[in-house]
């Protein structure tokens, strides 16, 4: 068998594997979040043991009523920002940005070239600085 029957036989294989398994995937909405919990519980919880120490430094008693409250993560959860202050009112920009940054701490620019660049050699450089500065 040469190279070229070799990958043609190969990609057929692969293809019709991939396409059985994604016909198999159940994508309904109930599907997807019906399951959800145990997704959140299986891959982004853990167990821990903590010691926890009042004011003076000692380790406070057992029974100790505590209220933990996360309030940042590793994890980048975001979008695309091109509609910062392109809305069309002033009220809506702000509630745009708003909104962004109370869902998300991720951004993605709009760097599509024949935005970005509509005259060569004259990149918008200008809305980048914009986004940059309010990010």
């Amino acid at each position: 068998m040469n190279r070229r029957d070799f990958l043609k036989t190969t990609g057929l294989t692969l293809t019709s594997l991939a396409t059985g398994w994604a016909t198999a995937q159940d994508t309904s909405p109930d599907a997807i979040l019906g399951d959800a919990d145990a997704r959140i519980n299986r891959h982004r919880k853990t167990r821990t043991v903590l010691r926890l120490t009042g004011p003076d430094g000692r380790t406070l008693p057992p029974d100790t009523p505590v209220l933990i409250e996360q309030t940042g993560h590793k994890f980048l959860f975001g979008c695309n920002i091109f509609k910062l202050n392109r809305c069309r009112t002033d009220a809506d920009n702000a509630a745009y940005a708003e909104r962004f940054a109370a869902l998300l701490n991720f951004a993605t620019l709009p760097f599509y070239w024949w935005n970005y660049e509509r005259e060569r050699g004259k990149p918008d450089d200008a809305r980048s600085d914009e986004i940059i500065q309010w990010c």
